[in-house]
């Protein structure tokens, strides 16, 4: 479940949250008197984002920032998320990185150069590789060396998302978690991952999206017909009755008359972040 990545630091009082899609970023944080911020990523390279950065944390705390942790959630589509399968025999661990960047490679058609994987390694068992944009994650380095932020977390939200909900889900079923625009569908049986699928729902019912995919994947996977979690940060109505009936939310209050996205303390900078405006 990539645990090593979800891992939280409880000794910082000042908490930083940090938000990035591919146009915006939002900042907030755990302190009260100070307001969320968001802004347009520069187009620029990393000197330029590394410098709004720091600009933002010391204009959010008005003091320095130095001692604090930063946790940082990526929209999905600006990072990729898949299964790796290693084969039979492999050996050690740079023929599990070679076989990652075969992988990424396969289904992106691009090198994996310019990105930075992180992934949950096994040699005997499918595992989840999450590949960042390195420009991103070299910025957040040295704006930790430069501010003194301890950097705690660095994900894709669907799978920052996963890792939150994981141990509380039965043996088997499909967790698909929305964004803005996109939707990612886990499916898994017992302790393993069968399938990850990322879609843009841009113009479509993303609830009827999510189903047609798992319905397509278990076709695919041979696999029973398997209850549908969902959880993210879109608030999604009661669209197609049929398919709603089949939905139980994570993180949607089931009250009609007053639904809401029921948010854990890092999710908002990221929120914001898509939505383009501030609470």
């Amino acid at each position: 479940m990539l645990r090593f990545l979800a891992k939280r630091t409880g000794s910082v009082k000042t908490r930083l949250f940090l938000g990035l899609t591919q146009q915006r970023l939002a900042l907030c944080s755990n302190q009260l008197n100070c307001a969320p911020i968001v802004e347009l990523l520069p187009e620029t390279s990393t000197p330029a984002l590394v410098q709004l950065i720091d600009q933002l944390i010391n204009q959010h705390l008005n003091r320095s920032p130095s001692g604090s942790s930063l946790q940082v959630l990526l929209s999905t589509d600006i990072s990729r998320v898949f299964l790796a399968t290693p084969y039979p025999g492999i050996r050690n661990f740079t023929e599990l990185q070679a076989l990652v960047a075969l992988r990424f490679t396969q289904i992106y058609d691009e090198p994996s150069s310019n990105w930075t994987i992180q992934a949950d390694w096994s040699a005997n068992r499918p595992f989840l590789v999450a590949a960042l944009p390195a420009e991103i994650i070299n910025s957040l380095h040295k704006v930790c060396r430069l501010l003194k932020l301890k950097l705690a977390t660095v994900l894709p939200y669907s799978l920052w998302q996963w890792n939150l909900c994981a141990k509380t889900l039965p043996e088997s079923g499909s967790l698909n978690i929305f964004e803005a625009c996109y939707v990612t569908q886990f499916i898994w049986q017992g302790p393993q991952v069968l399938s990850v699928r990322g879609a843009c729902t841009s113009g479509v019912d993303p609830l009827s999206l999510a189903h047609t995919v798992l319905s397509r994947e278990t076709l695919r996977l041979n696999l029973p017909e398997l209850p549908l979690y969902a959880a993210g940060l879109r608030f999604i109505p009661n669209s197609t009755a049929a398919v709603e009936k089949r939905v139980q939310w994570l993180n949607q209050s089931s009250a009609h008359s007053d639904s809401c996205l029921v948010l854990d303390e890092f999710e908002p900078a990221l929120w914001l972040a898509q939505q383009g405006n501030t609470i």
